[in-house]
């Protein structure tokens, strides 16, 4: 399956006044209690950041990234294969879905022997703050704020966790999902 261009489209956020954080006393992030905060307006990448485009970044620029220069990268245990899960000995304290793959990248989801091939529409993943923030000086672009985050991921709600947060606790990692214009 080919990559789509489509996936790098860029809408555009009117920006407010809304409440960040949450109403829950039990959250231990410093997001209680909420605060009434104000975005100016602006453009959000409609779609996560896919391999497709991360691909284009990292041939165009013969990028090599925080997780290839390290030679490994954490994935969680579901998706490791058997094979290489036997292999692994260190485990993260109070995280032990994660496990540290050798050699898994953005090109290498799980690790030697895993492609992003028949994934090119997937977010790209294993990318780090500094991966995202290269990729973004590439296509004349910027990471949002925390705030610009929160504003377009949560919307209005306030005491209920917001989709985004579930699905980038368990999927991926936004950091590179979202792309705004300078």
């Amino acid at each position: 399956m080919g990559g789509n261009e489509k996936y790098e489209e860029l809408v555009e956020l009117d920006g407010g006044h809304f409440w960040k954080g949450t109403d829950d006393r039990s959250a231990k992030d410093g997001s209680f209690p909420p605060q009434l905060t104000f975005v100016k307006k602006f453009k959000f990448n409609k779609y996560p950041v896919t391999n497709f485009s991360f691909r284009k970044f990292a041939v165009a620029e013969d990028y090599v990234s925080t997780a290839e220069e390290y030679e490994w990268s954490f994935v969680f245990e579901s998706d490791v294969p058997d094979n290489i899960k036997s292999q692994i000995t260190d485990k993260l304290p109070n995280a032990e879905w994660w496990m540290p793959v050798p050699e898994a990248r953005w090109d290498q989801p799980e690790g030697e022997g895993s492609s992003i091939d028949d994934r090119l529409n997937w977010p790209a993943v294993h990318i780090s703050h500094i991966d995202a923030e290269a990729y973004c000086k590439w296509k004349g672009l910027r990471l949002p704020t925390d705030d610009e985050w929160e504003f377009a991921v949560r919307g209005t709600l306030i005491s209920e966790w917001y989709l985004l947060e579930a699905i980038s606790s368990t999927l991926y990692t936004p950091s590179a999902a979202s792309v705004l214009e300078k």
